[in-house]
């Protein structure tokens, strides 16, 4: 996320193939890229369940915050067309600034976040 919250929103901004992007204020909404969806196996009004590691330590379970979030958009981005880094060929999963807010600075990596995810769905 840049520091003055232009990227996904000024810059660099995703097609979205199906529902919508998180609104900044709502920290349990997310969104997949086209390649995660498919991969993760949710659609638009499911869930996705992960575990949030932290990155200002070692890695541990012990530190891990569970997350369940509402997918709220299928989008495609220009990485996510044409990868140009190893980073590009992992899904991308867009948060909200609330979602960042709420999980602190002790969560947010360098260059990209990892996670093990178990995909969830609900009806609606």
């Amino acid at each position: 996320m840049t520091v003055d919250h232009r990227l996904r929103y000024l810059i660099d901004i995703p097609k979205v193939l199906a529902g919508r992007l998180p609104r900044p204020d709502r920290p349990g909404e997310i969104a997949l890229d086209q390649h995660g969806a498919v991969i993760l196996h949710v659609h638009v009004g499911g869930t996705l369940t992960m575990e949030a590691i932290r990155s200002d330590g070692p890695p541990s379970p012990a530190g891990a915050r569970k997350l369940r979030e509402r997918v709220v958009g299928i989008v495609v981005t220009r990485s996510s067309v044409k990868p140009v880094t190893d980073l590009d060929k992992f899904p991308m999963i867009l948060v909200s600034a609330a979602f960042m807010r709420d999980l602190g600075p002790g969560y947010i990596a360098f260059d990209g976040g990892g996670c093990d995810a178990e995909a969830g769905h609900h009806a609606g």
